[in-house]
């Protein structure tokens, strides 16, 4: 009955800190998020936690089979399979995990509408040769809802975990192309057309563009949650 904006607006958001389990995701977020990578450490955290390390393995054998078409991971250490990913795979990977484990049952709504503004502004962003990051156009989207889910403002998450100051100056400050970016992306879910019209010409789009690229994301929401 109800849809899209209505879930992105959480009613009470209180101070408090990020509940354990999650608290231990997004340490794993703040990790591959930051300048250095610290592969032992990742590694470590990985060890940890029986999920994740089942989780990754899936993620790891997938992406070696679509680009190899084998699957030869099995024999690898979790600080090994991290390695091979690499920082872009292994951002993206934490991230839908950390936000999977954020959705429950009364969340489902803002998880699938996270994923679709992710896959958004990650398809805008490549369509448009950007000087945007995609990686970072897609954190953008999927963490933009955070504040609705755990009910703790984005300024208090952001000082608990690591993101890119292109994401932060877009969620916190509403600054930057990726802020642009998710006007359009929050326009277009309150049907507000002629707001659409406006900012996809901001961003050098056609309108249509937009309405294709939202198609397509949201076939890809389904099937991530599917």
């Amino acid at each position: 009955m109800f849809q899209g904006y209505f879930y992105s607006k959480p009613e009470i958001i209180q101070s408090k800190r990020l509940p354990h389990k999650a608290a231990h995701l997004f340490q794993l977020m703040s990790e591959v998020n930051a300048p250095e990578l610290d592969f032992d450490k990742i590694g470590r955290i990985f060890e940890h936690d029986l999920s994740l390390t089942y989780k990754i393995l899936k993620y790891a054998k997938n992406i070696v089979h679509r680009v190899s078409g084998i699957s030869a991971v099995d024999n690898l250490t979790l600080k090994k399979i991290a390695i091979y990913l690499g920082r872009s795979e292994l951002t993206r990977f934490v991230s839908l995990v950390c936000l999977a484990n954020l959705s429950n049952k009364d969340t489902n709504e803002l998880y699938h509408l996270s994923l679709s503004r992710a896959k958004f502004c990650e398809i805008i962003v490549a369509r448009t040769h950007s000087t945007c990051c995609a990686q970072e156009a897609f954190l953008c989207g999927l963490f933009s809802l955070l504040d609705a889910m755990l009910e703790i403002p984005l300024e208090e998450i952001f000082e608990q975990i690591t993101l890119p100051l292109s994401v932060r100056n877009a969620l916190v400050h509403k600054q930057g192309t990726l802020y642009d970016l998710l006007s359009l992306v929050q326009s277009y879910e309150r049907r507000e057309w002629e707001a659409v019209q406006q900012q996809a010409k901001k961003l050098n789009i056609p309108g249509w563009e937009a309405v294709d690229a939202m198609g397509e994301a949201l076939a890809w929401a389904d099937a991530t949650i599917s």
